[in-house]
């Protein structure tokens, strides 16, 4: 059976279930969302309804992949749907450019025009999103984010619920600790520690309020 017979339902109907819709539709069959704010539909595909609707589709024998950009939301969206016993979908938009050797976990998003190289490992739920690319010999920990257009350079190790904005750049070899902000177009050139927001070019920490 190949990844496009397979049924796959999208947890969250905001704008990157969009683009996660988009991403999957080559690769799956895309039944709809599980939203608990909106009904109707969202990009072309049905709503299906709250989380009350899961253990129904759960006997249609879906995927999930959980359509949420922010890092702890989809990080406890995630183990919900593992703990009813849903398989977790990987999607890889058709465009973009994966190592044989790289290393991706269940419940991630891999976007368009996106960059994975050799030997490469991503946790599980993560997100590299449009036109990002993450280089070689890279570590990235569950539920982390590496939004458009940024880029990680070969032997980077980022820990888990990161987010890495939109533009930003990140040295090779450098380390990035649990739960970072990394601002927009920033310019990480030296290691930070866990809970911290680092702005600017050069990247600047300061403690998360």
């Amino acid at each position: 059976m190949t990844m496009a017979s397979l049924p796959l339902i999208l947890f969250g109907a905001g704008g990157h279930g969009k683009v996660v819709a988009d991403a999957a539709a080559g690769n799956w069959r895309v039944f709809g969302f599980i939203d608990d704010a909106r009904t109707g539909e969202h990009g072309g595909y049905p709503i299906l309804g709250n989380q009350k609707a899961l253990e129904k589709l759960k006997e249609e024998g879906v995927h999930c992949i959980v359509s949420i950009g922010g890092c702890a939301a989809r990080a406890k969206v995630q183990q919900m749907l593992e703990d009813m016993g849903f398989p977790m979908a990987i999607v890889i938009h058709p465009s973009a450019a994966i190592s044989q050797s790289a290393r991706i976990g269940a419940g991630s998003a891999i976007l368009a025009q996106t960059v994975v190289g050799p030997d490469a490992v991503l946790g599980k739920g993560c997100i590299v999103n449009t036109s990002a690319s993450v280089d070689h010999d890279c570590s990235v920990g569950d539920y982390t984010h590496i939004a458009p257009g940024a880029h990680i350079a070969g032997g980077v190790k980022i820990g888990t619920q990161t987010f890495i904005g939109i533009g930003s750049s990140v040295r090779e070899l450098s380390s990035i600790g649990n739960h970072v902000v990394i601002g927009a177009g920033a310019a990480v050139v030296t290691d930070f520690g866990d809970g911290i927001t680092a702005l600017g070019v050069p990247a600047v920490a300061r403690k998360a309020s």
